[in-house]
């Protein structure tokens, strides 16, 4: 018996996120952007059943509903930069995938490059397994937890003068707040847009925390080669490979240095949005828990709370770790005995520490670069904005 179907197996410890291309395969978001007609298909119901719907049966009953409401707006608006920044830029992420692979697949000796790769493989996979696990227990809290507790207060509804209110998870022409089975309709059509919107949002994460770990990995492989330059021009019998031993971390740091070029193009826009949209959506939700504690209402807005505080912690710790790894080649180039070696070597030594002393990460949209302390910084921000809309509706 097979713990995982055949759509959800890890793959090998020498290959690029298998499982991460295999799930975009099997859901039809990998390929040319003819092939993406998984993706498409999601879109499409999901702008039609979930984002239009809130926009245009937009709740202003009350502050705290509108409130919610428009956080749920920016929460849900967030999927949609993501797939346009993906579609536009899929044949460069596909170029990315295929030069992290050949890299990698060069990388047979030294023994330590091969570990290196194990090791940041073994990463990667916990990271997609966490993900399940981490989806899998926000499904059943954001979607059946909700139905649960409404047929509970359904049943133990005891006033004949009044009719129990349904509250929908998301508004749709035609059905009926009073009415059960308009109830039991609603949730039928949106059920699956929420499962669907989660693996799509576990996906993402998925492959852009791989890809941020793997660009990283490409500089570590190079500081590898860095230190063993030293055994090199130690042991005269090496000597006549040093040039070669130069030229190859020239070679292979240009190539990382190009693979974090990509990964800058892929992953700047999106962090963009995302950052702004945190701020908003942190600030809103807040806000709404705030004046809402001890509502059901509350627990799902929080879990849109930490979904989107782990998202952003997340990919602010894989950019702070790429940040330093890429620095540290300046570090280590220049701790290399390239006074002892020939001329011609020092001059390729001059290359590559003039190279890295270039700033290498991931910026949001080239404001500026994703960090933990923008991390911080985001959070403050919040807080900030918080107080001044809790100080506005104070008395309403």
């Amino acid at each position: 018996m097979q713990l995982f179907p055949r759509a959800l197996r890890f793959g090998e410890l020498d290959q690029v996120f298998p499982i991460v291309l295999r799930l975009l395969r099997f859901f039809r978001a990998w390929g040319s952007r003819r092939r993406l007609l998984g993706l498409y298909g999601f879109f499409a119901v999901h702008f039609s059943v979930r984002l239009l719907p809130l926009i245009v049966y937009l709740d202003t009953s009350d502050m705290q509903t509108l409130i919610r409401h428009l956080g749920e707006i920016v929460f849900v608006g967030m999927l949609y930069p993501v797939f346009v920044v993906y579609v536009w830029k899929i044949p460069k992420l596909i170029q990315l995938v295929e030069i992290l692979d050949r890299a990698f697949a060069k990388y047979d000796q030294p023994k330590e490059f091969r570990e290196e790769i194990v090791k940041t493989n073994k990463f990667v996979r916990n990271i997609c397994r966490f993900y399940f696990v981490y989806t899998g227990a926000n499904i059943p809290v954001y979607i059946v937890a909700p139905i649960l507790l409404t047929f509970w207060k359904y049943l133990r509804w005891n006033n004949p003068n009044e009719p129990f209110y349904f509250d929908f998870p998301n508004e749709l022409p035609l059905l009926n707040h009073l009415n059960m089975w308009h109830y039991v309709i609603c949730e039928v059509l949106i059920a699956p847009v929420f499962f669907c919107s989660a693996i799509f949002l576990a996906l993402k994460s998925m492959l852009y925390y791989s890809l941020l770990q793997y660009v990283s990995l490409m500089f570590k492989l190079v500081l590898k080669r860095i230190q063993l330059l030293d055994k090199s021009l130690s042991h005269r019998r090496r000597r006549r490979q040093l040039n070669r031993q130069v030229d190859a971390v020239v070679k292979h740091h240009y190539l990382a240095l190009k693979c974090a070029a990509i990964l800058e193009e892929l992953i700047s826009p999106i962090l963009l949005a995302q950052f702004l949209g945190c701020v908003i959506v942190w600030c809103m939700l807040i806000f709404y828990m705030t004046m809402s504690i001890g509502d059901f209402g509350a627990l799902t807005t929080l879990i849109l709370c930490e979904i989107l505080a782990f998202e952003m912690l997340a990919f602010s710790f894989f950019g702070s770790e790429l940040t330093h790894v890429s620095s540290s080649v300046a570090t280590e180039i220049y701790n290399f005995r390239w006074y002892d070696a020939p001329l011609a070597i020092q001059r390729k030594v001059l290359l590559i520490s003039v190279r890295s002393q270039r700033i290498v990460g991931v910026t949001a949209f080239k404001f500026y670069y994703v960090t933990i302390e923008q991390f911080g910084k985001a959070v403050q921000t919040t807080y900030s904005f918080y107080l001044v809309m809790k100080k506005l509706f104070e008395g309403q």
